[in-house]
């Protein structure tokens, strides 16, 4: 018998905000079963910008919520409301365009080529996946 638990029913959504929502699903191992919860939200992209001397580029940002700034890499969320989430039927091309649009929004760049780099689920209680493309 595995060690892990298995999905058993479907995911219900028990809370739905603007960008979050609240998911529940029973799981089961062996003769014990459980309900799971966690929140999730549109997946997110992260571009890496690397300059002809081999830089990496970081964008400063102020941060209202930290009353400060911070450095990051450019990117975003690929949809800005759970509802426009929902409809996207294919999140890899959402998501490598939303890459083009913050690498020119943030750093001010028009990308030629772009390549995924790698998707990053982030978490297992939050479940936002990142894309990192990568561009030179």
């Amino acid at each position: 018998m595995k060690n892990t638990f298995i999905p058993d029913g479907e995911e219900k959504t028990i809370f739905k905000g603007r960008i979050i929502e609240v998911v529940q699903q029973d799981m089961s191992k062996g003769d014990k079963t459980v309900t799971f919860e966690w929140g999730q939200r549109a997946p997110g992209v992260r571009v890496v910008i690397i300059d002809s001397n081999g830089r990496i580029l970081l964008t400063r940002e102020h941060r209202y919520e930290q009353g400060t700034y911070d450095y990051r890499l450019p990117g975003g969320k690929v949809a800005d409301t759970l509802d426009e989430w929902h409809r996207i039927t294919d999140i890899p091309a959402a998501a490598r365009q939303k890459a083009i649009e913050e690498a020119r929004q943030e750093a001010g760049i028009s990308i030629n080529s772009l390549t995924e780099i790698e998707i990053v689920p982030d978490g297992t209680t939050f479940k936002w996946d990142l894309h990192y493309f990568e561009t030179r």
